[in-house]
């Protein structure tokens, strides 16, 4: 089986080394018949220079990318050099990683070998202030639309085989898409055509600390997702079982706070135009939206409540505006959300975080029955 590891990176010169020599350590371990490639989004910290410089024994391939930066358009550029190279699987790693080990790589590929799955997802701890977004948005809205728990759903440490390699490098994509919202994009395709998928028990996933692009990151998942609802209609009724891997390690404090001050300030302005939005989406439940927003402080069921209501709205009643609209609309209170979760774990274990995580996937999907119905 011939291998790639993509490394889509914009600015990681400070990290980029130690991912190539990980990366090179696992195909070594594998056989050897693989390739490197690291697409870089127009860095100007020296981060192509610096992956070209780490010795390899495997060979290794710089992409350039031009245009708007993006981690989507650095992946499809990557995947289609991989399908001109011959390549039977990609393994993704995020070129911020800083515990990315050598033994990753058999991991992500034996579910493939053994069992001819087209994509592998990992199972992993990682800080409880990296991944809300995939908490409060991406897995909710994954098994409340698909009735399928992803617990990881948002990381760029994933596996691809080959024919879900040549449908994503087919597929139309679009800016969201080629932006921070491609892991939507490749979950959403797998979840939607029921494409076979399984998971590779890994350690520790951390990442430089780094939260410049989070805003954006932000923005372009929600916009993601309602194109996925507008796409694609919900399977309600029965849902599979929700994963119970443990997820979380307590250790970092938490980050800034400023940018996620600055959306929730958008919420608290009255005649701001989303708080329409809210209102209508809320319903009878709008003056508990708003007292959330007087306190600084909104709870799963409040935020999955409002998000269903725009979804369903996005998909049926007014399938003409434009999803980042929705996104735009929806991101002060997913700051709020974001905050409040912030709060919530200073203090608390590991295991109380993850099971807390956990009970929040089926307050989503109990949320959209309720929407549809």
């Amino acid at each position: 089986m011939k291998v790639a590891v993509v490394i889509p990176t914009r600015n990681e010169a400070q990290t980029i080394a130690a991912v190539v020599a990980a990366a090179d350590a696992g195909l070594m371990a594998q056989g050897g018949d693989g390739l490197i490639v690291n697409a870089d989004s127009d860095s100007d910290d020296g981060t192509g220079q610096a992956f070209l410089a780490t010795p390899t024994r495997t060979p290794k391939r710089l992409l350039a990318i031009d245009g708007t930066p993006g981690k989507g358009r650095n992946l499809l550029a990557a995947w289609r050099l991989c399908l001109d190279e011959g390549v039977d699987a990609v393994v993704m790693l995020d070129g911020d990683m800083r515990t990315v080990q050598p033994w990753w790589i058999p991991a992500f590929l034996r579910p493939i070998a053994a069992r001819g799955v087209d994509f592998v997802s990992p199972l992993y701890r990682r800080s409880p202030y990296r991944g809300v977004s995939a908490r409060s948005v991406s897995r909710a809205f994954h098994y409340a639309w698909f009735g399928v728990d992803v617990q990881h759903p948002l990381s760029g440490n994933a596996a691809i085989a080959l024919p879900l390699l040549r449908r994503l490098a087919a597929r139309d994509w679009t800016a969201a898409e080629l932006g921070y919202g491609a892991e939507t994009a490749i979950v959403a395709t797998i979840l939607g055509e029921s494409r076979p998928w399984a998971k590779a028990q890994l350690d520790i996933c951390a990442d430089a600390e780094r939260f410049g692009y989070r805003q954006r990151i932000a923005h372009d998942v929600l916009t993601a997702t309602v194109q996925v609802a507008r796409r694609t209609p919900p399977r309600l009724g029965p849902a599979g079982p929700v994963e119970t891997a443990p997820m979380t390690f307590v250790g970092p404090t938490a980050p800034e706070t400023a940018w996620l001050e600055a959306r929730i300030a958008d919420a608290c302005d009255k005649s701001a135009a989303c708080r329409q939005d809210y209102a209508r989406w809320a319903g009878a439940r709008f003056a508990e939206i708003e007292a959330a927003i007087e306190a600084r402080r909104l709870d799963a069921s409040a935020w999955f409540h409002l998000f269903s209501h725009a979804l369903l709205e996005a998909r049926e009643r007014d399938p003409g505006r434009p999803a980042t609209e929705y996104a735009t609309a929806l991101a002060p209170l997913f700051s709020l959300r974001v905050l409040t979760i912030w709060q919530e774990c200073e203090g608390r274990s590991a295991e109380a975080i993850d099971a807390a995580a956990a009970a929040e996937v089926g307050v989503m999907r109990a949320a959209l029955a309720a929407a549809a119905a």
